[in-house]
Order: C-alpha cells, then sequence, then structure tokens
C-alpha cells in the first residue's frame, strides 16, 4: 500500500508542473498551488520504558486556477490531502487523513468588492475506510463518492482578495442552493448518510452560508479558515449542516513548512457508529447509532513545494 501513496503523492506534484505550463500562456488566467509530503517515524527496539513503532506518511496538493476578465470572473480550486499511518510491528498501513475537494466559481461584479456568483463544489476521498475503533478490518463503510457530496447553487459574494500578501476574506449567501448526498458503493450503507436506501442520491433545497479568510498573522505564520453552513428548506429547516475547516501553515524557510490543520463536521443526515467495551475484555462492541460533532485534526513537518 505504501507505494500506492508514493505514486498518487509524486503523481499530484508532476499535475501541478503540467497544469502550470499551460495555464501560464494564457492573459487572463492567474494560477498558484502547492504541494506537500510529510512524514514521521519513530522505532522502539528493546526500550526499557515501551514504545510502539510508528510510522506515517501524508500529502497534499492544492491548485487554484483564477480568470478574470472584465467584470466577469471564474475561480476553480482543486484540493486533495491522503495520509496512512502504520502503529506498531505485524499491522497494516490504514489512513488517516483523506479529502478531495473541487470547487468552482462564476462571478459577475456588482460593485468593486460584491459580486453575483453561481458555484459548485464536490467532495468526497479516494480510498475505502473502515471502522478503526470497532476493530473490523473487513468491511469498509465508505469509499470514493460514497459518501460524495455535491452542492451548487446561486448567491451573493462580498470578496476582498489582495494576491500581493496572499490574503483573503469572503463571505457568501446563496438562498438557492442544491445539495446531493451520492453512495454509489453496493457495500456502504447508504442510511447511514441519509439516504432511504442502501445506494443512491438523495436530492436537497436550502439556503448555502459560507466565510472564510486566509491572512499572514506573524512572519512565516499563515492562517486560514472555511465555514460553511446548509440547511435544508423542505425537511426539518434549522437542522444545520456544518464544515468547518481552519488550517494553520509555519514556514521554516522556502522548503520546510509544519502544517497543523482541524476539521469539524457535523451532519443532520450522518449517523456515526457508537462502540463500548461491554465486557471489559478490551473489544469494543456495537451500541447504536447517533449524530455526532466529527472532529479531524492532523499535525505534520515537511517538504512544502510551492507553484506560482
Amino acid at each position: 500500500m505504501l507505494y500506492r501513496v508514493i505514486f498518487i503523492i509524486l503523481g499530484m506534484s508532476s499535475s501541478c508542473v503540467s497544469l502550470k505550463a499551460q495555464t501560464d500562456s494564457l492573459r487572463f488566467w492567474h494560477t498558484s498551488g502547492k504541494s506537500s509530503i510529510q512524514l514521521n517515524q519513530a522505532h522502539f527496539s528493546n526500550w526499557a520504558g515501551g514504545g510502539l513503532t510508528a510510522i506515517s506518511l501524508s500529502g497534499s496538493l492544492e491548485y487554484d486556477a483564477f480568470y478574470q476578465k472584465g467584470r466577469t470572473g471564474w475561480i476553480n480550486s482543486y484540493s486533495q490531502f491522503y495520509g496512512i499511518s502504520k502503529l506498531g510491528k505485524g499491522t497494516n498501513f490504514r489512513k488517516n487523513h483523506d479529502i478531495v475537494e473541487l470547487n468552482s466559481r462564476v462571478s459577475f461584479a456588482h460593485k468593486k468588492k460584491t459580486h453575483f456568483i453561481a458555484f459548485t463544489n464536490v467532495l468526497t476521498q479516494v480510498a475505502k475506510g473502515y471502522n478503526e475503533e470497532a476493530g473490523d478490518k473487513s468491511n469498509h463503510v465508505s469509499s470514493m463518492f460514497s459518501p460524495g457530496y455535491i452542492t451548487e447553487g446561486l448567491g451573493y459574494e462580498y470578496r476582498d482578495e489582495n494576491y500581493k500578501t496572499d490574503s483573503l476574506f469572503f463571505v457568501v449567501f446563496a438562498p438557492l442552493t442544491g445539495k446531493q448526498t451520492i453512495v454509489l458503493d453496493d457495500n456502504v450503507d447508504g442510511t447511514m448518510y441519509g439516504l432511504n436506501s442502501s445506494n443512491g442520491v438523495k436530492n436537497e433545497l436550502g439556503v448555502f452560508l459560507q466565510a472564510g479568510f486566509k491572512r499572514k498573522i506573524l512572519e512565516r505564520t499563515f492562517l486560514s479558515t472555511d465555514l460553511q453552513l446548509f440547511t435544508n428548506y423542505l425537511y426539518e429547516f434549522g437542522n444545520i449542516d456544518v464544515n468547518w475547516r481552519t488550517a494553520l501553515a509555519v514556514h521554516a524557510n522556502k522548503w520546510i513548512t509544519m502544517h497543523l490543520m482541524a476539521n469539524l463536521v457535523y451532519n443532520d443526515d450522518t449517523k456515526v457508529p457508537q462502540f463500548a467495551d461491554l465486557n471489559s475484555d478490551g473489544f469494543n462492541e456495537a451500541v447504536g447509532v447517533s449524530r455526532k460533532l466529527q472532529l479531524m485534526q492532523t499535525l505534520g513537518l515537511g517538504v512544502t513545494i510551492k507553484l506560482k
């Protein structure tokens, strides 16, 4: 599995170079991107204090392409994060980070910093996921586009962006927004993600609100955050789906960067399995499902390649 991850990371980096070569020659396009690789490792042998040998590898790709001509703008962004880890001898690598996101937004300027917009967001993953807490290594609970989320809408945006300082602040209000929850894998239970059947598509119509910023907060230190809120007009209006992602990047030099990322998710349709050690034997057993606040956090130090 490790060699597959290495190929994925190398492929992401080569894709950046190819995209840059194609877009730099176009007059109205502005492009930027970065790709990073992070490796963490610890080894113990006859260590009196105890400990488990561990290794983790992760990679990321973020790329933006922005077209501007007159009052018309088109922003496209692609981001992918993937990581694996192995804890102890005799165990297999398991993924610990897996996000693929694509955004596309067409805008027509109303005033200098306000725009009418139409946008699409696609969110999914690339690899199968397992219930690690339950110790189930054979039955996956997620895979590519299982689930997948597609959001498209019409709305109004305030956007203040400075390419020279790499700073951004924006707010989007979209009162007409569609959202699709997709489960294509027959082996993934779609009812855990809000579908009425084991797989298929669930359609929703609602209101979408997004706010975020990116800016330099200290020397060589950048903070970015993106909060997305959605509620369904037609079913339980007021129950809000939340996706809030925050990232901190500290650059030691041109190549070495420390990344801290936190992702908080609440989806009223998603049921999270709950487990407990009922018999006090060290093995977790399923005790039901419930709607829970989901949190993912990663911290790593690695090499970053920046493209402009």
